[in-house]
C-alpha cells in the first residue's frame, strides 16, 4: 500500500482559470471534473491505497471551502480517504517524491522492438540458411560462421556469388515470409503475454518494427499466428524513428541505443554485443524480465496475475500450467532441436547431420502434404 496526495484543481478536474473572488462567488464553484484522471485515481483507491485529496483551497482567502469540496467529490464519483485543507501557496514545489500531475496521467508511450527481444528470428534464419545453402551431395550441412553477431550478420551468411548481394537484401527480398514469417518466438507465447499485460497496467505498449514492402507481411502474419492484441504496431525506416514515436524504447539492438535522444528512456536486453550500452538505462536480461520493470509499478497488480502474466511458476507447480498452452501449439511453427544457443553459441555442440536430416524431413513431410 502506498500513501497518495493528489490535488483538486487542474489536476482531477479539467483545466480552467479560477479567480479567489467573482461576483460575490468564488471561482471554485465553476471546478468541472476530469472523469478518466479521477478514474484512475479510484483505481488506485480499490487496489487498497490511501488516497488523499489535499487543495490550498481558501489558503489565501481564508474561505473555508471544506464543505464545497466534499460535495464536489461526492458527485464526481471520487473515492478517497482524507481530504486535507490548507495546502500552502506557491509557484513550484521542489520534492523528490513530487510528480507532475500531467506526467502521472499521461500513460508513457513503451516501444517493444520485435526482433530478439519477442521474435527468434536468429534461429529460423539459421535453418533457412542451412536449408538454400547446402548441396544436394553435401555429407554435412553448410553452417554459417560461429558465433552470430546478430547486428553484423554479412559476418557470419556468406552467400554463393550468383545468390543476392549480400545476407541483408536475401533475407528482406529472399525469404522474409520462411524467416520473419516462420520464427518462433523468444519465451514461451511472450507475444500473447504481452497483450495480457497491457490490460492491467496505465501505460501503452506499441510494437516496433523496421521492415521492408515483403518482410512488413510476414511480420503480419507471424503476429496474426501468435495472437497479437496490442492496438498499435509502427513499422520504422530507420534507427532515430524508433525514438520518434515513444518515451520508452525496450531493445538489445545497439544501433537503436545508439542514436537515443534526450529525454527518453532506454530499456536494454543485454547480450555479449551490446556491452558498452548496458549503462544507459534500465537493464534486463531476458524477455520475462519486461513484466518486472519499475516503469510500470504506477498501476500494480496482483501476485496473481503478475504470476500468470510473467509465466513464473510457484514450487511445485508444473511449467506451462499457468498460461495452459505451449509454445509449439500457438506459434504454428517448426523448432530446431539442437543444444546451441545462436548468439554466441558453440558450433562443436551442434549436431550437423542430424539438424540436415531434420530440416530435410520436414520439407519432405511438408511436399507430401502439399
Amino acid at each position: 500500500m502506498s500513501k497518495f496526495f493528489i490535488d483538486i484543481d487542474n489536476t482531477i478536474t479539467k483545466p480552467y482559470h479560477y479567480e479567489p473572488e467573482l461576483m460575490g462567488v468564488s471561482g471554485y464553484y465553476g471546478a468541472s471534473p476530469d472523469e478518466e484522471r479521477i478514474a484512475e485515481v479510484n483505481k488506485l483507491y480499490d487496489e487498497g491505497h490511501e488516497i488523499t485529496y489535499w487543495t490550498g483551497r481558501g489558503t489565501v482567502s481564508g474561505i473555508d471551502y471544506t464543505d464545497l469540496c466534499k460535495a464536489q467529490l461526492e458527485e464526481w464519483g471520487a473515492k478517497y480517504h482524507n481530504l486535507r485543507m490548507g495546502k500552502p501557496d506557491f509557484d513550484y514545489l521542489i520534492d523528490d517524491k513530487a510528480v507532475n500531475s500531467d506526467d502521472w496521467f499521461r500513460p508513457l508511450r513503451v516501444g517493444l522492438v520485435l526482433n530478439n527481444l519477442i521474435r527468434d528470428y536468429l534461429s529460423r534464419l539459421i535453418e533457412v540458411y542451412v536449408k538454400y545453402t547446402t548441396p544436394k551431395d553435401a555429407t554435412e550441412p553448410h553452417m554459417p560462421i560461429m558465433p552470430i553477431n546478430p547486428y553484423l550478420l554479412e559476418e557470419s551468411f556468406p552467400l554463393p556469388e550468383d545468390e543476392f548481394d549480400n545476407i541483408y537484401a536475401w533475407l528482406y527480398h529472399g525469404v522474409p515470409l520462411e524467416v520473419f514469417g516462420g520464427a518462433n518466438q523468444t519465451r514461451t507465447n511472450i507475444l500473447q503475454r504481452i497483450c495480457l499485460f497491457q490490460t492491467k497496467i496505465h501505460d501503452k505498449l506499441i510494437l516496433l518494427s523496421r521492415e521492408t514492402a515483403r518482410s512488413k507481411y510476414a511480420t503480419l502474419s507471424f503476429l496474426a499466428k501468435n495472437q497479437f492484441d496490442l492496438s498499435e504496431i509502427i513499422f520504422v525506416e530507420n534507427y532515430e524513428e524508433y525514438w520518434k514515436h515513444v518515451d520508452v524504447v525496450i531493445t538489445d539492438n545497439p544501433e537503436i541505443l545508439k542514436v537515443m535522444p534526450a529525454g527518453k528512456t532506454a530499456v536494454v536486453l543485454m547480450n555479449e554485443f551490446n556491452k558498452e550500452y548496458h549503462s544507459v538505462g534500465y537493464g534486463i536480461n531476458t524477455p520475462d524480465d519486461i513484466f518486472k520493470l519499475p516503469i510500470f509499478h504506477r498501476k500494480p497488480i496482483t501476485k496473481e496475475e503478475m504470476l500468470y502474466i510473467s509465466n513464473e511458476i510457484p514450487e511445485g507447480e508444473v511449467e506451462d500450467v499457468l498460461i495452459g498452452m505451449d509454445q509449439n501449439t500457438v506459434d504454428g511453427a517448426k523448432v530446431i532441436d539442437m543444444p546451441i544457443q545462436v548468439v554466441g553459441g558453440n558450433p562443436s555442440s551442434v549436431d550437423l547431420t542430424a539438424l540436415r536430416d531434420f530440416v530435410n524431413e520436414q520439407e519432405a513431410v511438408k511436399s507430401d502434404s502439399e
